[in-house]
């Protein structure tokens, strides 16, 4: 009797997944010999997806793989719950609702098998899944815990990153940072008719932290800012990107979202003018990194249940189709100054600038280190942490272990600016799907 063609479909996954992993094996292998650094730990990988009413879960983990579990459950109530958690002001109720989900939507071994474990994790995820806040999934709920309690949170716990199905996942590439000169395009708070004068204020902290790893005997860097409308226009943009090289970019700033046609979704410049994946397309090189600290333009973080679910992965999945190998995004409307210590954190961890002696962090590392701090800074921190997502490799390293050269005592940190009162981030009313 001939196989079904669901047997097929099985027997092709597990094939591709044997096939992946024996592909990062060897190129792990290869990088240590090129960099003479040691591997990164394997993540856990899961992949997720959604059949009518059954979410459907595999595992593989660095010795074995587990066999496909289902959960059967109406996606409408972890929709509902889902949504709830954008707007939890208070770690006891993110407790709480990250919970109720992961008891809802995990079974019982790939929870015990997430929790009770010390490796990193990657979600590959469907369109659907990827809507699920899956940062904020917790092994328990608050039962009298008040404060924020990072090694409750999958997002906080080991590190937490995404690729999605429908992409190819990226395999590990060789360090970003090499002999040639870094180059870092900052665009920052480009949109002349919703100004944020926080996204400059971050723009020029995120400039500033690759300036002070420049300024290291053995590094070459080399930033370009764009801050403001009068400079950061779409056509100056595009023009550094295609006619200069950049290996990594950061943009602060409003962002709009199309459901119907993603490939239109992009960056809000004056005008309401968007700098769309469309656009991007027609660059050569694209950058290898990016980091898009914005969200859904015309939703406040007050209304942060009205956001659209499916912008971060849809937003991402565009920009992957364009060569984009690792994407930073938000989930939902962010906190100012939360936004500030998070970009912060993040680039002080990949780059090694924490201190002497204190070695560049893997990008999962730095993703979850950020988002703790910020969690700690309050109600605006508390809101924002849970809405930061990474598509893309999680142990990336912009520099290879050991080969961090430690800043001299006077320049261990770099100095801050003077905070402004916290600030929500506010975005256009214009459309009702613009924003940062």
């Amino acid at each position: 009797m001939p196989p079904t063609d669901e047997t097929l479909r099985r027997l092709r996954r597990v094939a591709g997944n044997r096939a992946a992993k024996k592909a990062r094996v060897d190129l792990r292998k290869s990088l240590t010999a090129l960099t003479g650094s040691a591997p990164d730990p394997e993540p856990i990988r899961l992949t997720i997806q959604l059949q009518d009413d059954t979410f459907q879960f595999a595992a593989l983990t660095a010795d074995a793989s587990v066999p496909q579990r289902d959960t059967h459950i109406d996606p409408a109530l972890v929709d509902e719950a889902n949504n709830q958690l954008p707007t939890a002001q208070f770690s006891a109720k993110q407790l709480d609702l990250g919970n109720l989900l992961a008891r809802f939507l995990l079974p019982t071994d790939m929870r015990d098998l997430i929790f009770k474990q010390s490796a990193s994790i990657v979600l590959a995820l469907d369109a659907t899944t990827a809507r699920i806040h899956w940062e904020m999934l917790a092994d328990q709920a608050a039962r009298g815990i008040t404060g924020f309690t990072p090694e409750h949170f999958l997002g906080t716990l080991f590190g937490l990153t995404r690729q999605l199905r429908t992409t190819f996942a990226q395999l590990p590439e060789p360090p970003i940072i090499s002999g040639r000169t870094l180059r870092v395009l900052v665009v920052a708070d480009p949109d002349e008719d919703a100004p944020l004068p926080g996204a400059q204020e971050e723009g020029e902290a995120v400039a500033a932290i690759f300036e002070e790893f420049g300024r290291e005997p053995t590094r070459q860097v080399e930033v370009v800012r764009l801050f403001g409308p009068g400079q950061a226009t779409r056509v100056a943009v595009l023009d550094q990107l295609i006619n200069s090289r950049f290996e990594m970019m950061h943009y602060a700033g409003h962002c709009f979202f199309d459901e119907k046609n993603p490939q239109l979704s992009g960056w809000v410049f004056t005008g309401g003018k968007v700098l769309s994946a469309n656009e991007l397309s027609r660059i050569d090189r694209i950058p290898r990194f990016m980091f898009s600290n914005a969200c859904e333009s015309g939703i406040t973080p007050d209304r942060a249940s009205k956001r659209n679910a499916l912008m971060a992965p849809s937003f991402a999945e565009a920009f992957f189709a364009r060569g984009v190998a690792n994407f930073i995004c938000t989930a939902w409307p962010i906190d100012d100054i939360a936004a500030l210590e998070f970009s912060r954190r993040f680039y002080r961890g990949i780059l090694g600038l924490r201190g002497a002696g204190v070695p560049a962090e893997a990008l999962h590392e730095a993703m979850r280190e950020a988002r703790r701090e910020i969690a700690l800074l309050g109600s605006g921190g508390m809101q924002t942490w849970g809405a930061y997502q990474h598509y893309g490799d999680p142990n990336l390293r912009l520099i290879p272990r050991g080969s961090e050269t430690a800043p001299p005592p006077d320049r261990l940190t770099s100095p801050k600016t003077k905070r402004k009162s916290p600030r929500k981030r506010r975005t256009l009313k214009k459309s009702a799907k613009r924003n940062r």
